[in-house]
């Protein structure tokens, strides 16, 4: 897992992808896009974490804002569909303030960051950028969105830090709950941002 230090930056996400008054958080709408498309990455509960399943509509693209601790205090579903959504976070957008502790880019295709709590840092998720150009993915509606996060991400990254200060990021993502597979940063309940809709750096 590649660690991150840099300046912070502010980077606002497309206005085609949401739309937002100032100080508000973001409501996301869905793009039409086709019904079939891109590559096979990834397997498991695939549908929900690329926002492409079923029950999709039944997601409240209205994001409330809270905080990385918070999320991982919430309980845990006794059952995770498999092309489905447990009520509660994983029917919710959430947009949380983190410091950027890490990142890599996974087998699937997205990329994994990891959120740390800017109050308490020993307390993390795991939040998760689509790659637009996997199934699922690309047939969501959110294509735009998740290639937009993933080009702010790299830019943020890409600028110099001399001072090596800590990257701090605003995160907006649909709530997922993981299974344990001894992924790094994950929070003590696994919840996720997974699919990040949008992500910008602070100051």
């Amino acid at each position: 897992m590649r660690k991150l230090l840099g300046i912070l930056v502010f980077v606002a996400a497309a206005g085609l992808i949401y739309r937002c008054r100032p100080g508000a958080a973001p409501a996301f709408q869905r793009a039409p896009a086709p019904i079939a498309c891109g590559l096979r990455c990834g397997t498991e509960r695939w549908l929900v974490k690329t926002l492409s399943d079923p029950e999709r509509d039944q997601v409240d693209m209205r994001a409330k804002r809270t905080s990385v601790a918070e999320l991982a205090m919430l309980p845990r579903p006794d059952v995770l569909p498999e092309t489905g959504r447990a009520p509660g976070a994983e029917r919710s957008t959430f947009v949380v303030d983190a410091y950027l502790a890490g990142w890599d880019a996974e087998a699937d295709g997205d990329i994994h960051l990891i959120l740390a709590d800017p109050k308490d840092q020993t307390i993390t998720l795991i939040a998760e950028i689509p790659d637009p150009g996997c199934s699922g993915a690309c047939s969501s509606g959110f294509a735009q969105a998740y290639a937009e996060a993933r080009s702010v991400l790299e830019a943020g990254l890409a600028r110099p830090n001399p001072e090596d200060r800590p990257l701090r990021v605003e995160v907006t993502g649909v709530g997922f709950f993981d299974r344990n597979h001894g992924q790094t940063g994950a929070a003590p309940n696994f919840v996720e941002l997974h699919p990040v809709l949008a992500l910008r750096f602070l100051e």
